[in-house]
């Protein structure tokens, strides 16, 4: 019999202390943010790197952004699950946020965030400054994806 393949995740600690090699800033602007999005329900997975989530009306937790341990930040979850346009306005309103773009995956049924060179984001292009853009982002994904479970279950 062969050994069970497990996933190994890397702890909170170790994340912070790579960010942290990457740009010295990173570490703070990130759990500062993290705090705010707590105050909103939010919460925090270790994985491969660090995802931020919130539970869901119906299935799979939501699921906000990606961040890996060089700092970058992918948004293409918040388009799983068949949640691809509130994925999309989602994107669309950190593309105008940051100026980047909102690239198509998958035939246009999953997007992500991009920078104008086509890049992932990475923690500085976001925080500190489009911090409040990004909560409020945050905040109308999830209530659209509440209300719109609200609709489909009266």
């Amino acid at each position: 019999a062969s050994p069970m393949r497990r996933s190994i995740g890397i702890g909170e600690d170790e994340f912070y202390d790579l960010l942290r090699q990457r740009d010295a800033a990173w570490p703070s602007l990130l759990k500062r943010f993290l705090d705010k999005a707590g105050e909103l329900g939010l919460y925090v997975e270790m994985k491969g790197g660090l995802s931020i989530k919130h539970s869901s009306p119906t299935g799979m937790p939501l699921n906000l952004a990606s961040i890996a341990k060089e700092g970058t930040v992918d948004t293409q979850p918040t388009t799983w699950w068949n949640r691809t346009a509130q994925g999309k306005r989602y994107n669309e309103t950190l593309a105008r946020a940051i100026g980047g773009f909102v690239k198509e995956i998958k035939g246009g049924t999953e997007a992500a965030l991009r920078m104008p060179d086509g890049k992932m984001p990475r923690i500085s292009d976001i925080l500190p400054e489009h911090e409040d853009a990004w909560l409020k982002a945050i905040q109308t994904y999830v209530s659209e994806m509440f209300a719109d479970s609200n609709l489909e279950n009266p």
